[in-house]
């Protein structure tokens, strides 16, 4: 048999590469935790445009891949690879938003000027009407402006107030809609009812006098049904130092706070500036004040030109309703009410 001298060095050269390209295949089916059965590495597998090899272990960082998995052929078999489809870059999973409900309080200093007795004087009412910024204004029920001012709060986007009169230490007129300690209940609430409902914007109510009413239980209780069935709030104007009209509308968990400063109880210039110094001082110590005003030409005239010495100070001037709202100890949260003295002036009406 003649042989070829140059056949052995060739077929040692062949077997070489093949040992060395079984190495290096050995190696990566190992790293990779697939093993080929014998079979599989002599004999001829089909070729096919589906890869076979087992590319899990790439995954997206972000994609939990199970491990590789064992497809059991009736009876027994070798381990199926996984056939990769052309790979696609797995998005992120979806991140549903936090969202963070966080109740927002207000912080800055506020001050509420309520101007009372408008109804009856139609020049007065309409120029204290004409003040700038929130002043809240409490119109006296049935008077014969009333109507007119409501009206008017309302086109120019002004807040009103019940201004409910009741009897007083010095017996004063009241009306046939004042409001008296000797009225049955059912005809006290029916006169309250009739004044809340001819004035249908009002958000809160105030006394008109009632030095006296203000002072007895029964009828403050009857006035905080009316209010607590309606969601208005109550300011205590505090004719008397003895009135139990606050306290009450606390129990009824009504807003409502008492009025700290009465600006015009002399109406000059001179008293009205002490005063307004006052309101500003008493709302730096408590963080807020309500004040009483009339529409005096004094007290008007003087407003008008020094209202800006609120925003100058800090403080801002809202409606009594939102005072009302923020401040009321029983509209506070326990963990953040703040307990507040201050001397509260009194002038019995």
């Amino acid at each position: 048999m003649h042989l070829h001298p140059g056949l052995f060095p060739k077929r040692t050269a062949l077997l070489a590469g093949f040992c060395a390209c079984l190495s290096l295949y050995t190696s990566y089916t190992s790293a990779i935790g697939y093993s080929p059965t014998l079979s599989e590495l002599i004999e001829p597998q089909p070729i096919s445009n589906t890869l076979t090899i087992p590319f899990y272990k790439l995954a997206h960082p972000h994609q939990q891949v199970p491990p590789y998995q064992q497809d059991k052929q009736q009876g027994g078999g070798a381990a199926k690879p996984l056939a990769l489809p052309s790979f696609v870059e797995p998005s992120a999973p979806a991140l549903k938003p936090t969202v963070i409900m966080e109740k927002v309080v207000k912080t800055s200093i506020s001050v509420a000027i309520i101007i009372d007795d408008l109804g009856y004087n139609y020049e007065q009412g309409l120029k204290a009407m004409q003040l700038p910024g929130a002043i809240t204004y409490a119109i006296i029920p049935h008077s014969p402006k009333a109507q007119f001012f409501a009206q008017e709060a309302q086109k120019h986007n002004k807040e009103i107030m019940l201004h409910a009169p009741m009897s007083t230490i010095n017996h004063k007129p009241l009306g046939k809609n004042g409001l008296t300690g000797l009225m049955e209940e059912a005809d006290f609430k029916q006169v309250l009812n009739q004044s809340l409902l001819s004035l249908p914007s009002v958000k809160g109510m105030n006394n008109h006098m009632g030095s006296l009413l203000t002072q007895k239980s029964q009828p403050m209780s009857w006035v905080m049904q009316s209010l607590k069935q309606r969601q208005l709030y109550f300011i205590d104007s505090r004719t008397s130092a003895q009135s139990v009209a606050w306290d009450i509308a606390q129990q009824y968990g009504i807003p409502s706070l008492k009025r700290d400063v009465f600006l015009d109880h002399e109406p000059n210039e001179a008293f009205i500036d002490k005063q307004f110094k006052l309101l500003i001082s008493t709302a730096k110590h408590q963080g807020y004040a309500v004040a009483i005003a009339h529409p005096y030409p004094e007290t008007v005239a003087y407003l008008s030109l020094n209202l800006s010495r609120l925003h100058n100070a800090g403080i801002s001037l809202v409606p009594a309703s939102e005072l009302a709202k923020r401040f009321s100890p029983n509209q506070l949260s326990p963990k953040i009410t703040k307990s507040v003295r201050g001397v509260t002036q009194t002038a019995t009406r």
